[in-house]
Formats: structure tokens, sequence, C-alpha cells
């Protein structure tokens, strides 16, 4: 059995549809827009080391074990 090709455009649809949910802090920041707030420091991102380990398996299995 061969497998169908797929319809044009629908693989950019699949990548597209994982985007389109804004994350929490995204809608944080926009709401900290809109409103006056205490100047302070921007938020900043976690450094590279402890992003690549957040969303690594092994911390998926390190996490877990904890509970």
């Amino acid at each position: 059995m061969r497998a169908r090709p797929a319809a044009p455009g629908s693989a950019a649809l699949a990548i597209a549809s994982t985007h389109t949910r804004a994350t929490r802090r995204a809608r944080l920041r926009r709401a900290r827009d809109r409103f006056y707030t205490h100047p302070r420091d921007p938020p900043r991102p976690a450094p590279p080391r402890l992003r690549s380990l957040l969303h690594s398996r092994a911390w998926d299995r390190r996490r877990l074990s904890f509970k």
C-alpha cells in the first residue's frame, strides 16, 4: 500500500497550527504594556544551559522521579 501525498499546503498548516497559542509570559507582557507599572528590569530569558535542561527528556525523567 502506497502512502498518498499530502495536499498542497497541509504541512505548512500543521506547522502553523502548533504556534497559534500565546504563551502565558507573552500574555502577561502585553498586559503590562497596556497598564502603567513601576519601572523595573524587564524579564530576561533563561540562560541557554538552563533552557536546554528544561526541555530535555532527562529533565522530564528527573522531574517525575521527585513526585
